[in-house]
């Protein structure tokens, strides 16, 4: 975990820190994906920007508390960089394949095949696999019944 925001050599006042993220991601309703994402573009901002891709502002004392345990700034972002997928598959991706497919559409099948064979592609952050469902698209039960 220590890895997903950056910090090659964990010390006492990691797990601290991971903690407290953890608790204020679920405190703030956060993505867990898109939380790395946009805390490794943060590294060399001063501040939170509203850009669109941001996190609230109840996360700026925890980031520069988290930026002044980083030694190498850009070390750290590339480890982040290497350790964060910028995708997943997604339930509600899952569920508009499964749904195309027994309409007779595979297409959204393969194209998020052909997409979840790069998580790591940075150009795929701003794709549509990136974001997190809407209200309207959460999947409340999956296949499977959980």
């Amino acid at each position: 975990m220590a890895a997903k925001i950056g910090i090659s050599e964990p010390d006492d006042s990691t797990d601290e820190l991971i903690r407290d993220l953890l608790s204020l991601m679920a405190e703030e309703q956060q993505d867990f994906t898109q939380t790395f994402t946009v805390l490794a573009n943060y590294i060399n901002e001063k501040s939170i920007k509203d850009d669109g891709h941001c996190l609230p502002a109840a996360f700026t004392p925890w980031i520069d508390r988290w930026k002044s345990t980083l030694t190498d700034p850009n070390l750290s972002k590339e480890l982040m960089i290497q350790t964060n997928p910028q995708i997943i598959p997604r339930n509600h991706h899952i569920e508009e394949a499964i749904q195309s497919a027994v309409s007779g559409d595979y297409q959204p099948f393969h194209d998020m095949v052909e997409v979840l064979k790069r998580p790591f592609d940075q150009t795929l952050a701003s794709s549509i696999y990136a974001l997190a469902p809407k209200e309207d698209q959460l999947v409340r039960q999956t296949f499977c019944g959980t």
